[in-house]
């Protein structure tokens, strides 16, 4: 019995130990303008960046992020799309692998936002 539980707490503090590497190198490609250039990503996007994948870490790292574009900075409509990304830190490259528009895949644009007339 304690020996489950003993195996238990150091698979967990492994996994801890790998999930902060990877927040931590996260947060160093957010703050580094020069490995953003080139793709959709900003420094304020880091608050909603999720880890999901971590199979390569420290290697790769697997990350989304959802987003609200609008087609165009006039327009009523804006979507919601899923990217997801992979970022290697000892490369210094970040690259998109996809993005999901949710509201197309629903069969609809939102036109819901802040510029839209009300109902």
């Amino acid at each position: 019995m304690i020996g489950r539980i003993l195996a238990w707490w150091r698979r967990w503090r492994r996994q801890a130990a790998v999930r902060r590497a990877a927040e931590r190198s996260l947060d160093e490609l957010f703050r580094d303008p020069r490995l953003l250039d080139g793709t959709s990503l900003r420094p304020d996007h880091r608050p909603r960046c999720q880890l999901l994948d971590l199979s390569g870490a420290p290697d790769r790292i697997g990350f989304g992020i959802v987003r609200h574009p609008r087609p165009y900075p006039f327009s009523r409509q804006r979507h919601e799309v899923v990217e997801l990304w992979l970022w290697s830190p000892h490369e210094r490259r970040v690259e998109r692998v996809r993005g999901i528009n949710v509201s197309r895949a629903r069969g609809r644009d939102d036109a819901d936002g802040s510029f839209a007339p009300p109902p």
